[in-house]
């Protein structure tokens, strides 16, 4: 039985209507590709964004759609282990601060745990010399007018439309629209304010109703002002790690760079950090209940958009069954070396 509910309306939907039939279609070939998520009322959905730094080529939406029991179980006891072996203090584990040892130990045994999860790891990377997905160039204030009373700057604004399109895309693709959703977000400019943070919820309830989830009760929040021991921020550092070793291993890369057949590996055209190495080792495992999917929006020679869905087993540039560890560790990695 098939877990992924197609859009299958191209006039209503666009270009999302293609990346649904895509994904219903891989469905159809591959045995447990998506997780099935419409049996519990009660789903989170966390979201982090990566790429804002001048050396990366694409801007990065990285999202985890789970049910309660798959936060729950098994992943909420792991956590709470690491926790108190390497993490006692508190502290977040996040891609741009993992220079510490505790952190680096930390590392392997909190992805692992991640892998417990029911659900699925959705990440979109956008190449940066797209201005818009929705309009010909940024949007104008005439055009932010239409979706909101504030004052947005245009670049701010075209992120939100991006993240809450293809938040809600997902959700709509595995879930019912009587459930309810709490999603997750880390600090970030869209929600900077009071203000931003209520017009995107209004935007967002605009959204469900567009992908017919008008009955879907969603609430939003920031990861850090949960009091939930820090379960919250953890949900969010996995989408974390990940968009952030995505936009390093896609930062020399353009749109010609990734091939049209899933089964071509992508090349490696300069050496990555050991932290993205190990990240991107743990996502090409295929044995464990956390799915995942990968997708590329580039400019073809034509000037038109080009989706490339990707097969993640490819990201390390390596063939067959070799290490994606290609490289000697970082110097400040050695000595966290026996870990992982």
């Amino acid at each position: 039985m098939a877990n992924w509910n197609h859009l299958n309306d191209e006039l209503k939907f666009g270009v999302m209507n293609s990346m649904s039939s895509s994904i219903a279609n891989v469905e159809r070939i591959e045995r447990d590709f998506l997780p099935e998520l419409k049996a519990d009322p009660e789903l989170a959905l966390a979201s982090d964004y990566s790429g804002e730094h001048k050396k990366a080529n694409h801007h990065v939406m990285t999202f985890l759609l789970a049910d309660r029991p798959g936060i729950l179980g098994g992943w909420e006891q792991e956590r709470l282990a690491i926790r108190k072996r390497f993490l006692s203090d508190g502290r977040r584990i996040e891609f741009k601060s993992l220079g510490d040892i505790n952190k680096q130990k930390a590392l392997g045994p909190f992805l692992a745990s991640a892998g417990l999860i029911n659900g699925v790891l959705f990440c979109v990377a956008v190449e940066k010399n797209i201005e818009s997905l929705f309009y010909a160039a940024l949007p104008t204030a005439v055009e932010i007018a239409e979706w909101s009373a504030q004052v947005w700057p245009p670049k701010v604004f075209e992120k939100l439309l991006r993240v809450l399109n293809f938040g809600t895309f997902l959700v709509s693709g595995l879930c019912e629209g009587r459930q309810n959703l709490k999603w997750i977000t880390d600090e970030d400019e869209i929600v900077a304010n009071a203000e931003r943070q209520d017009d995107t919820c209004r935007i967002a309830e605009r959204l469900f109703n567009h992908f017919n989830l008008k009955d879907m009760r969603v609430t939003f929040g920031i990861a850090g002002k949960f009091d939930d021991g820090r379960r919250a921020e953890d949900l969010n550092a996995i989408v974390d790690l990940v968009g952030g070793a995505i936009s390093e291993r896609f930062s020399p890369l353009t749109a010609g760079d990734f091939p049209r057949s899933p089964g071509i590996i992508i090349p490696l055209i300069k050496p990555i950090s050991t932290k993205s190495q190990l990240i991107l080792a743990w996502l090409c495992g295929a044995k464990r209940r956390l799915k995942k999917m990968i997708w590329v929006i580039g400019r073809s020679p034509s000037g038109t958009v080009k989706f490339s869905f990707l097969n993640p087993q490819n990201l390390t540039g390596q063939l067959g069954k070799q290490s994606p560890l290609w490289t000697p560790p970082d110097k400040k990695w050695k000595n966290s070396s026996e870990s992982w």
